[in-house]
């Protein structure tokens, strides 16, 4: 199990800058409300669509990402809140899968360094099932890793190596 922090995204490359607020409110299913560094209130879009009944801590530290988007509704995106136990949540739904990625080519996760190849929603199986990240190819020294990236309101990411996969 591998988790991520603010740390170690910073050196990633393909993700948003995000900046911290002050976490006001959440409503209507996706919009939040949060307090910018200068005191400006801004209505950012949550893609969360789940209660979040422990991550809605009115005062708390957030951090949000812009978006350049000129078609998009709300200026920005919420990323990540301050739980109600003071552990940071991811909230962006669409975010582990990139970041997982992310920190695997970028070396951040010691036990998945070293593979050649890195192949997105590959299927397997007679089930034609999709896992998030399957790392190596049949010929490789290191054979196949499948890479399973889950998220419940939590960056994590789940390892299962070839040979616990039986």
């Amino acid at each position: 199990m591998f988790l991520f922090n603010l740390g170690s995204m910073t050196s990633m490359k393909n993700i948003p800058a995000f900046f911290p607020a002050t976490f006001i409110k959440r409503y209507k299913r996706f919009f939040a409300d949060v307090r910018d560094q200068q005191g400006n209130i801004i209505t950012l879009h949550c893609p969360n669509t789940g209660s979040m009944k422990n991550c809605q801590v009115e005062g708390s530290p957030c951090w949000y990402s812009l978006s350049d988007n000129p078609k998009r509704k709300l200026p920005g995106t919420l990323e990540i809140v301050t739980t109600s136990y003071g552990q940071l949540a991811g909230v962006n739904t669409s975010r582990p899968n990139h970041l997982a990625r992310e920190a695997i080519e970028a070396g951040l996760v010691p036990e998945l360094r070293g593979y050649q190849q890195l192949r997105t929603e590959v299927r397997y199986g007679e089930e034609k099932s999709r896992i998030d990240l399957l790392l190596g190819d049949q010929d490789s020294a290191q054979g196949l890793c499948y890479v399973e990236v889950k998220m419940s309101l939590w960056i994590w990411v789940m390892v299962w190596p070839c040979s616990q996969m039986l």
